[in-house]
Parts: C-alpha cells; structure tokens; sequence
C-alpha cells in the first residue's frame, strides 16, 4: 500500500501524530515509500500510517532516502 498526501500518521495509542505530504512508489528502493509531517515531538518508537482504514506500521529514516556513492 502507497502512502499518499493528507494519509494520517498515528502513535501505538491511536493519537494523530502528523500527516503524509507526498507518497509513491520507488523504483530503485522497490518499496513504497513517503514524507511527512509530525506534530510534536513524538516520544514513541512506533509510528502508523492510515490507509484505507487500514493501521500500516511504518518505519521512519532520515533523508536522503537512498545514500549516493562517488
């Protein structure tokens, strides 16, 4: 499932933390993958997507997404 602008990101209690800005497919990673916005400082190590009704665990890594070699 593909993230995508206005999805709502969600703590392990069900709190709206923030939301998608953009999401897509990657064709180099060969996984969906998107950005986003949190509110607050998040003091939780489990963060969610909503999508489609569905809660998908997500994992949060900072940018660049993919690491460019000289």
């Amino acid at each position: 499932m593909i993230p995508r602008q206005g999805h709502l990101l969600i703590d392990e209690n069900e709190t709206t933390i923030g939301y998608v800005t953009s999401g897509g497919y990657s064709p180099v990673l060969k996984v969906s993958i998107g950005l986003g916005y949190l509110i607050n400082k998040i003091k939780t190590n489990k963060i969610f997507v909503i999508i489609r009704k569905k809660k998908i665990s997500i994992k949060t890594v900072k940018l660049p997404f993919v690491k460019i070699q000289n």
